[in-house]
C-alpha cells in the first residue's frame, strides 16, 4: 500500500475522526481466575488435613515433560520451612473423561522421579489413593 492508497483509505494523519464514527471494537484478553472445583477443594482440605503446618497450593506450577507436553498437577504441598515439597496432588473425581490428563501424569512422575507423585479420586466410598 502507498501512501495516496492509506490516505484515501484511512485519511490524512492528523485529521479529526467525523462525529459518529465507530472504530473498530477492542479485543481485550482477560485472564482467567484459577480456581479449584468442588473435588479439587474438598482435596486440598485433605490435603491440610494430611500435612499439618504445610502450605497446600492449587495449580502452583506447571511442569514441561520430555515430550513437550506440559502438565499442571491440581495441588501441592509444601513445608512452610525450607519450602521442601511434601506431596504433588493429581485430583478426579468419580468419573475419569480426560485420559491424556492421566498420560501426562504418569510421564511426569516417571520424569521427575523425586518428586512425589500421588493421584486422589473420590469414590462413593470416599477419597482412593493411588
Amino acid at each position: 500500500m502507498n501512501a495516496k492508497e492509506f490516505q484515501a483509505k484511512f485519511g490524512r494523519i492528523g485529521d479529526e475522526i467525523p462525529a459518529g464514527t465507530v472504530g473498530p471494537k477492542a479485543q481485550i484478553r482477560i485472564p482467567k481466575t484459577v480456581a479449584p472445583n468442588k473435588t479439587e477443594a474438598a482435596w486440598m482440605e485433605q490435603a491440610k488435613r494430611r500435612h499439618p503446618g504445610a502450605e497446600v497450593r492449587y495449580e502452583p506450577i506447571t511442569f514441561r515433560l520430555p515430550s513437550g507436553t506440559r502438565y499442571t498437577p491440581d495441588v501441592i504441598a509444601f513445608a512452610k520451612e525450607g519450602g521442601q515439597v511434601l506431596a504433588v496432588y493429581e485430583v478426579k473425581g468419580p468419573h475419569i473423561h480426560n485420559s491424556a490428563s492421566i498420560r501426562a501424569f504418569k510421564e511426569a512422575r516417571a520424569a521427575f522421579p523425586w518428586w512425589p507423585f500421588k493421584f486422589a479420586q473420590l469414590t462413593k466410598d470416599g477419597w482412593a489413593m493411588a
